[in-house]
């Protein structure tokens, strides 16, 4: 029992206390080793065993977050715990063992969690086994200077615990509470823990350093109070042309940098240091190619004496100021003489600067409108505008803007600009406006007129009688007139949303696709005839005039449609016209021919033929004077050298396929072969 030997116990505390504050002296810069610090912990283990090892009931130790770190050999008689675990000497062996167990009994693992919750929410608990039997579990919190170290489990067999009536027995005592020296414990492994822990971040630290030290751009260099190098990373050995292979540790820094550095560094950067504990200044080198190389150096005294070295090459630095100030002289004289109104803006819109060409421009001088807030340049009308503007500016850093906004010229004349805004930040990182204002007066009257022209292009094709509409390179409806629309019985909004092939038929999409694609080629007109599909589904004859344009700055065509529906319909009544005609000439009593102005036949009747005795299709294309008896072809002739007008040549012979003579009467008229 605790109770039975607090001298030893006492001892044993003050001997491990002992070797903890050996072990934090040597916690210095990594010179604890890392089987030392695990030797200590398996000393403190074995120490925590033996301590609990007096207890009667089985006992589990937990630290303040919840860690197993402790048990006793009583846990075997009531948890069914192996022997070898226990007995091994392996604590992380045995201690796996337990957290598995402890995870695998569900009431004790709910049970554990809501004291991790609440320390104090429960202190007695029955478990079950997986044998059948069960146990008491109660726990203790461990505490020691006001707060909680860690909780004791203790575990014993509910016979322990019950009164037997037949042999009174002596009352078991209490359980001891956990004495003083075990707290102690607890509170130095904890101490000990949280020391070893920091010794591994300082570890980590440094290693990280060293890595970041051979990549880094800069010269880093580390040297002791005796004036030796311990640490040259390899930029500091390129700016002083060092051997990287040669081993510079332990070397005198001043026999390793050039005399000009040296002497520096003697004359002014050590009094410096030993004063003020740092130096900063620049040192200069002949370069490679000749030219003068300016290393600004810095050094700062550490705790301990050593020296950090820090250098860079600011050769380049320099020489990109110089091209830096040439650029800048350069850039205001192209900002001066650039023909267009460059005005730099603060923060809140006022006025910084502005090019001798802007000011002029806007009727001022630049010192008249430097300060003055930039809204008293700008037309009343668009002040808002160009408010929202400048915030978009500043609220989204980096991005190019434009606008159209009017400003006014000698404070009176509104004209328009096209103003392009960008943020840019000056040396001291403020956030600056540039706008740059360009002149689109003439622009804007140019799309003022094209728009005027426009609406009454747009009138002028409303008012057409035929269909008219614009089509997209991608044959998309842009535009269609009140006619198109009534032709094919769709409204704008519904023409608009198909594209131009489906007004065709199947069979004359291509041919449509292929006209498109020629007049894109060939940039001429076509005129063709096609039928287009109605809403209805009606086929409407038409004759199709294309062009390509530009429609709203972009390529299109131009669509003319004539509605051929009641020119069909004139020539159907003609052709029908025209063939009763025929069957009238062909079944007339009589023979008629039609001549051409050269008395050539071009049709003659059946009455004709049969009377001549020749078939109808041998006398097309004869001249009629071949028929004629030569005593009379001189009357005929007649006919066909003066004006024809109508007459009646009485008693005229022709001769027949059969050399027969006929006496004819012909009556002659002229008609339009149309």
């Amino acid at each position: 029992m605790l109770e039975d030997q607090p001298k030893d116990n006492e001892k044993k505390v003050n001997d491990l206390v002992f070797e903890l504050a050996r072990a934090k002296a040597k916690l210095n810069w990594g010179e604890l080793e890392r089987k030392q610090i695990e030797s200590g912990l398996g000393n403190l283990r074995s120490m925590i065993r033996v301590l609990l090892g007096a207890r009667s009931e089985g006992v589990l130790l937990f630290d303040m977050s919840g860690n197993l770190i402790g048990h006793n050999p009583q846990l075997i008689k009531i948890w069914q715990i192996p022997r070898y675990f226990l007995e091994s000497g392996d604590d992380e062996l045995a201690v796996s063992f337990i957290e598995k167990q402890l995870k695998n009994n569900r009431q004790l693992h709910n049970w554990r969690m809501k004291i991790q919750e609440n320390p104090y929410s429960a202190n007695r608990e029955t478990l079950l086994l997986k044998n059948g039997e069960s146990v008491e579990l109660s726990v203790e919190q461990l505490e020691g200077e006001g707060q909680i170290l860690g909780q004791m489990w203790l575990f014993s067999s509910p016979e322990a615990n019950e009164p037997v009536a037949e042999k009174p027995q002596k009352a078991t005592p209490e359980p001891a509470p956990p004495d003083a020296e075990l707290r102690k414990l607890l509170k130095a492994k904890q101490q000990l823990l949280g020391e070893i822990g920091d010794l591994r971040q300082r570890i980590n630290l440094l290693r990280n350093w060293h890595e970041i030290a051979k990549i880094a751009a800069e010269g880093m260099a580390l040297s002791d109070a005796q004036n030796r190098w311990m640490y040259l990373n390899p930029a500091f050995l390129q700016r002083f042309g060092l051997d990287r292979k040669q081993k510079w540790s332990e070397k005198i820094w001043a026999e390793s940098l050039p005399e000009s550095v040296v002497h520096k560094i003697n004359r002014d950067a050590l009094p410096q240091i030993k004063r003020l504990g740092e130096w900063q200044g620049n040192v200069h080198l002949p370069g490679s190619n000749g030219k003068i190389r300016e290393l600004a150096m810095r050094l700062r005294r550490l705790p301990d004496g050593a020296i950090a070295w820090a250098i860079q090459d600011v050769s380049e630095q320099k020489h990109l100021e110089t091209v830096l100030q040439f650029t800048e002289e350069r850039f205001r004289q192209l900002y001066d003489e650039m023909p267009s109104i460059q005005i730099m803006l603060d923060q809140k819109s006022a006025i910084l600067s502005a090019n001798i060409f802007g000011a002029e421009e806007l009727g001022y001088r630049i010192d008249d409108i430097l300060g003055k807030p930039f809204s008293q340049l700008a037309d009343k009308q668009d002040g808002s505008k160009i408010n929202h503007f400048l915030q978009k500016q500043l609220e989204n850093t980096g991005e190019t803007d434009r606008t159209e906004i009017r400003m006014l010229r000698n404070g009176a004349e509104s004209f328009w600009v096209e103003a392009t805004a960008r943020v840019i930040r000056d040396r001291n990182g403020e956030a600056r406006i540039l706008l740059v204002c360009q002149d689109i007066s003439n622009r804007k009257t140019a799309e003022q007129e094209i728009n005027e022209n426009r609406n009454r292009l747009n009138t002028l094709m409303e008012s057409f009688p035929t269909g008219v509409c614009v089509v997209s390179l991608q044959k998309g409806i842009l535009y269609c007139n009140e006619s198109l629309m009534s032709m094919l019985d769709y409204s704008r909004e519904e023409l608009q949303r198909l594209n131009i092939s489906e007004l065709f038929g199947i069979e004359q999409r291509l041919k449509y696709t292929e006209l498109i694609f020629n007049l894109q080629s060939n940039d001429s007109e076509e005129l063709t005839r096609m039928k287009l599909i109605s809403k209805n589904r009606v086929s409407i004859p038409v004759k199709v005039f294309t062009r390509a344009i530009s429609y709203n700055g972009k390529p299109g065509l131009l669509a003319v449609f004539w509605d051929l529906r009641k020119e069909w319909e004139a020539e159907e009544k003609l052709r029908q016209s025209t063939e009763r005609y025929q069957k009238l000439v062909n079944t007339a009593p009589q023979g008629i021919l039609m001549l051409d102005l050269n008395g050539q036949i071009d049709y003659c009747n059946q009455f004709t033929s049969v009377m001549l005795g020749y078939d109808e299709k041998l006398l097309v294309g004869k001249n009629m004077i071949h028929f004629i008896d030569k005593a009379d072809q001189q009357r005929i002739s007649k006919m066909f050298t003066g004006e024809f007008a109508p007459e009646i040549l009485r008693d005229v012979r022709l001769t027949c396929n059969n050399d027969d003579i006929l006496y004819v009467d012909i009556f002659t008229a002229v008609i339009d072969d149309k």
